[in-house]
């Protein structure tokens, strides 16, 4: 049951929201394995592009251990997944990469704060921005995402609850332009004026992921693919020789190709707070020590690093061109964040794919 009778605050981060988060807590029902919590504090830590997400921090003589309560801003109908999805993939990541996973309400009217919520433990750290980055950022990244990677998975596509975690996951051959086509279809079909200004874009994006091919035949290395791993869904504790980074935001978790995670990161197309800006020094320093701490991790290990990174390219073309479809849109919509970027990230992706945009007033 909710907290209270009144009518459920329309924004989820109202303080409402906040008050009922800590009733629910104290009373055992946020995180119902757990049972009644004691003194804590609460507070909103972040907005994302579908979530609020709440802080609750229970005194320290009760739990060192902060939540994260992630409250949708949108209509759960609405979220580019299902809501709750990441929880089965949070289960089965290796001890100090991400968050771990406590409940899940899905029914408002079940729900002991009145909207639906995923809850998970809360991590500390600090998000940087991608100018902020170094080469030892990049070094330690590598090697945390190469430990993520580390248990193979026998195919593609969202972990599932239970005692079969691989049950719904496909054999099928990866395929570059598989990806890119459905992708674009959609596009097509719901913005085709953004299309029809990335056009040219579109085609040279499609065009790197046809070349990739090749490098996709028998891939079988299927690691836990975080999915949409930017700047952003990064946070730091440490410093200098003692730098630690784990990883939030799951929401697009699967099992996939692991040139994914590698490619969604940043390099020579950037903008925004989400694109680490690489020059090739440091792309390259990246992209091998991913691949030592990989080898690493498994001897036995069957990676060829050339094909590896010839599918990180296509996931940039492809990964980039449509964060620039979903910038163009919401910089039409008005956003001012989208506005401000849409003009960099259309400027380095044309120029890493070699072709000439002519600015278009929105």
């Amino acid at each position: 049951m909710t907290t209270s009778s009144a009518a459920t605050p329309a924004d989820p981060a109202s303080p409402e929201i906040g008050e009922r988060v800590l009733a629910a807590w104290r009373a055992g029902t946020l995180v119902p394995a757990s049972g009644p919590g004691g003194p804590a504090t609460v507070e909103v830590s972040g907005r994302g592009e579908s979530f609020v997400v709440w802080r609750l921090a229970p005194a320290e003589e009760v739990s060192a251990t902060a939540i994260a309560v992630r409250v949708p801003w949108r209509a759960v109908e609405d979220l580019p997944e299902q809501l709750g999805q990441e929880l089965p993939a949070l289960a089965q990541l290796p001890p100090g990469i991400g968050p771990a996973p406590l409940a899940l309400h899905t029914d408002p009217a079940t729900s002991p704060i009145g909207r639906p919520a995923v809850i998970t433990t809360h991590l500390p750290g600090r998000v940087l921005d991608p100018s902020a980055w170094t080469r030892e950022h990049l070094l330690v990244h590598a090697r945390t995402l190469a430990a993520m990677h580390a248990r193979p998975w026998p195919g593609r596509g969202q972990i599932a609850a239970g005692p079969d975690p691989a049950a719904g996951l496909t054999t099928q051959p990866l395929s570059m332009l598989g990806e890119i086509d459905g992708a674009f279809a959609w596009w097509r079909e719901n913005a085709p004026d953004v299309c029809a200004r990335h056009a040219a874009l579109m085609e040279a994006a499609r065009a790197v992921c046809a070349e990739a091919e090749s490098a996709c035949t028998g891939v079988r290395d299927f690691a836990l693919s975080h999915g949409d791993l930017v700047a952003t869904n990064v946070v730091w504790t440490g410093s200098d020789d003692d730098l630690t980074c784990h990883y939030i935001d799951f929401e697009w978790a699967r099992t996939d190709d692991r040139a994914r995670d590698l490619a969604i990161i940043g390099g020579p197309v950037h903008g925004g707070p989400w694109y680490v800006p690489m020059p090739r020094a440091d792309l390259d320093a990246f992209s091998t020590e991913y691949v030592r701490a990989a080898r690493e991790l498994d001897p036995a290990l069957d990676l060829d690093a050339d094909a590896l990174l010839r599918r990180r390219d296509a996931w940039v073309a492809y990964e980039r061109t449509a964060m620039l479809l979903h910038v163009t849109r919401r910089a039409a919509d008005g956003d001012p964040l989208h506005r401000e970027v849409l003009p960099v990230l259309e400027g380095t992706l044309a120029a890493h794919l070699g072709v000439r945009v002519v600015a278009v007033s929105l």
